[in-house]
């Protein structure tokens, strides 16, 4: 079964996450307030349009489904959920060489008001060819300077001199700060470790052992198997894979990752046999991969209205979210997920004391008002 990732798990991301966990697979429901969330789904603290809190994403996704509502109930926000995401994110593929060959995708690609007809896209759901996507993580491990595909090594004279022309082109397609911390977030899903933070899990963990060098890279499949991909690469070279049926896409056959990405890890560990091991780089700070972290006020047992109005003012977007066991008063602030530090301007979730274990008694009058001494902040 599945690790699935529901984005934006609203009414209509949780009735999906709930039948799809009914059938067997593990499901994350990733939303702003994810308080009252129903069990078995796992929640996820994020802004969607906050890239610095999807920190909390772990790894190991197979499928993702978007789900996203608009936060308002105007033009503005309907434009920035449904519209300028997609938008966005086909605009750093065109940076990173990835080409619309299907008139109809070379539209939508084309047009950013159409942008939002064309969800499959974010899923990596496009006709492309393995050279560009290789290129693509190429980029990555160039420091975010796309280099357009070339057969073209170098050009010499009879006597010698090496001349410019042939050369391939190149652009910066992303700083070089971004094009790091995405590449170690690749690492992880082909078995190597992540230099920012940690990995729980990979879709093709064999090929750091096989490759014998550091790598980064990821796993594809569109629905029902009908495709398998792997994409793996080094410091110098990055190998793309693909198992498809190009004359037939509605077929029923299943592509196996087990015949695809042997394929891959081999030609890369033959072709890095024998070469020196090179680290990949990192931020010049954790910023880009940890955001601003700030300080979360230390709420505990504090009245609701007051646990709310310390952690607003300390720069956090608060909301109250489940009741939970705790030895505070009913009523009261049990504590914060996420506790201890956060992204600044990121969601903090207010859980409520139940009350069970409390460890003092209520002032009267003054509910949610434990009679103990004031704690030191």
């Amino acid at each position: 079964m599945a690790r699935v990732l529901i984005a934006g798990c609203g009414d209509v991301g949780t009735a999906l996450g709930l039948r799809l966990a009914a059938d067997g697979h593990e499901v994350f429901g990733l939303r702003r307030r994810p308080g009252g969330l129903p069990p078995p789904l796992r929640p996820l603290v994020a802004d969607l349009a906050r890239r610095s809190t999807l920190d909390v994403l772990p790894d190991g996704i197979e499928l993702v489904a978007y789900t996203a509502a608009a936060d308002r109930f105007d033009d503005d926000a309907y434009r920035r959920a449904y519209v300028d995401g997609a938008a966005n994110v086909i605009d750093v593929a065109k940076r990173l060489g990835i080409k619309f060959r299907v008139s109809k995708e070379a539209d939508w690609a084309n047009d950013r008001d159409a942008a939002d007809d064309w969800g499959a896209f974010t899923l990596g759901v496009s006709a492309t060819t393995p050279l560009d996507m290789a290129n693509a993580y190429a980029t990555l491990a160039g420091d975010g300077m796309y280099c357009e595909p070339t057969p073209i090594e170098q050009i010499t004279t009879k006597a010698g001199e090496k001349l410019d022309v042939g050369h391939s082109h190149c652009t910066r397609a992303t700083s070089t700060n971004v094009a790091r911390a995405a590449l170690d977030a690749a690492r992880c899903p082909v078995g190597d470790s992540s230099q920012l933070g940690s990995c729980h899990g990979a879709t093709a963990p064999a090929t750091r052992g096989i490759v014998k060098h550091p790598v980064f890279g990821k796993t594809g499949t569109t629905d029902h198997d009908k495709t398998a991909a792997l994409i793996a690469g080094t410091t110098s070279l990055v190998v793309a894979g693909y198992l498809v049926n190009p004359d037939y896409q509605d077929h029923s056959d299943r592509m196996s990752h087990q015949i695809v990405n042997p394929a891959v890890w081999n030609t890369l560990a033959d072709f890095m046999k024998g070469k020196p091991k090179v680290q990949f780089k990192t931020p010049d700070n954790n910023k880009i991969a940890y955001g601003d972290q700030r300080r979360i006020p230390n709420v505990e047992c504090d009245p609701i209205p007051s646990a709310q109005s310390r952690i607003d003012s300390a720069g956090f977007s608060v909301y109250v979210g489940q009741t939970v066991d705790s030895a505070c008063p009913a009523g009261t602030a049990a504590g914060t997920n996420p506790s201890g530090r956060t992204i600044k301007g990121g969601p903090v979730e207010i859980e409520v004391s139940n009350g069970k274990g409390a460890g003092g008694t209520v002032i009267p009058g003054l509910p949610g008002t434990p009679t103990r001494p004031p704690r030191r902040r």
